[in-house]
This record gives C-alpha cells, structure tokens and sequence, in this order.
C-alpha cells in the first residue's frame, strides 16, 4: 500500500515517470527494475483493464485477459488482483493451497478446480477456505489476522 500511495503521489498515471524514478519510487519491492518495466508497459493498458474489470464478464474470463493484457501478471498474481477487487470464487494455488492438496506441482487450472470442490464440499467459498488455510500453514496469530 505505501508504493501504490507513492505512485497515487506522483500522480503515475498521468505524468511521465522516467524509468530510474520508478524504480525508486518502488525500492521496497522484489524484482523493482523488471516491475518497473512492466508498470510502464502496463500504463497505456491501464483504461483497458479498468474495462475488463467493470465488464460482466465471469471471474475466469476477466481473470484470462488480465493475464493476456498485462506482462508479468500470471494465474496466481490475476487471481489475487481479482481477489483483492471482490471476486472470490478464484483460488490463489501458493504453497499453502499445493501443501493442503498434496500437490508439490501441477497444471494451476486443474489445481484451482480440485480447490474449488474441497471448499465446496465443506461449505465455503474458495477464498475463505484459502484464507483459513493460509492462517493455518503461516503461523500468524488470529488477532493479526487479516481476511
């Protein structure tokens, strides 16, 4: 949040931010300098994206284009960009999700659908069944937890 209020700061999208400046504004990131990159090729995306996300397109298909219009976005990153916008019915497969499944690899779309009726035979969406497993497998305390 402190690097998209910096952004929001220096007004990123409507000024022209010279590389180094960006990767700058950024340095609190991993891999800041391919980022960097992505983000001023994503810029001129930016109004298409805001359509797809606003369009009655299901999670899936938004998910899709998302991934087909930005670089660097894959599967695992669309889907907890969409679950950060609202959409809960897309699984985020990380470590926890492939430890809970038994599943050290795997196709993602295959991994999320086998997520999806585990989380349906126990009678929860797929986002809250991830984020009960992530505060299982991270640790964290219930007090600091944060769904």
């Amino acid at each position: 949040m402190k690097i998209i209020e910096r952004l929001k700061q220096e007004d990123f999208f409507h000024k022209n931010i010279p590389y180094e400046k960006l990767i700058l504004l950024i340095k609190e990131t991993r891999f800041k300098k391919p980022k960097a990159l992505y983000l001023l090729e994503m810029k001129p995306k930016f109004p298409k994206v805001l359509k797809i996300l606003s369009s009655q397109r299901t999670s899936q298909e938004k998910r899709k284009e998302i991934i087909k219009e930005i670089k660097g976005i894959g599967h695992k990153a669309a889907s907890h960009f969409l679950r950060k916008m609202g959409i809960e019915d897309l699984a985020i497969i990380d470590v926890h999700i492939r430890k809970y499944l038994k599943s050290k690899n795997g196709d993602y779309l295959k991994l999320e659908e086998k997520m999806k009726k585990k989380a349906k035979s126990h009678g929860y969406s797929v986002a809250l069944l991830d984020a009960y497993l992530w505060k299982n497998y991270s640790g964290i305390n219930w007090e600091d937890f944060k769904y």
